[in-house]
């Protein structure tokens, strides 16, 4: 009894009070990485709608010039123009486009981020949940041990 009690002070409970220590402090690194990420994912995707807002405005003033030139007869007397207006709004189209591209690619890392994330916090808990689970009956056979050793 005297060489269990003490296998279980000197080394069985401390041993998984160093892994649920440890599994403790591998979740708070990943939620510490995770807030680090987050801000920055959040003004990489400001940053793309602000100038997805800036190119749509860019666009719709440019739709509404060659709205504008092409009454009436206006598209005959002013078709150098349209057309370098065309061209201008094919390229606010493009980047609006890769923008977009960029936007959905943002989203999708913080999505995975959030996934992958979730998936291990829910691995580590339950592994943390079962190494606290089983120091908690070997406590119990320690104290048990330690109040009953002449019964025992």
């Amino acid at each position: 009894i005297a060489q269990r009690l003490d296998g279980l002070d000197q080394k069985v409970l401390p041993d998984f009070q160093k892994r649920a220590d440890d599994l403790l402090l591998h979740v708070q690194q990943d939620e510490a990485e995770r807030r680090t990420q987050n801000p920055k994912l959040n003004e990489r995707e400001e940053a793309l709608k602000a100038d997805c807002a800036n190119w749509q405005k860019q666009l719709d003033d440019l739709n509404a010039q060659v709205a504008a030139r092409a009454r009436w007869l206006g598209f005959v007397f002013n078709a150098a123009k349209i057309h370098a207006l065309d061209g201008e709004r094919q390229r606010a189209i493009g980047r609006l486009q890769a923008i977009n591209s960029q936007l959905a690619q943002v989203r999708e890392e913080w999505k995975d981020l959030r996934e992958r994330t979730s998936k291990e916090e829910a691995d580590w808990k339950l592994q943390w949940q079962a190494t606290i689970q089983q120091m908690g009956k070997l406590r119990q056979e320690r104290d048990y041990l330690a109040q009953d050793t002449d019964a025992v």
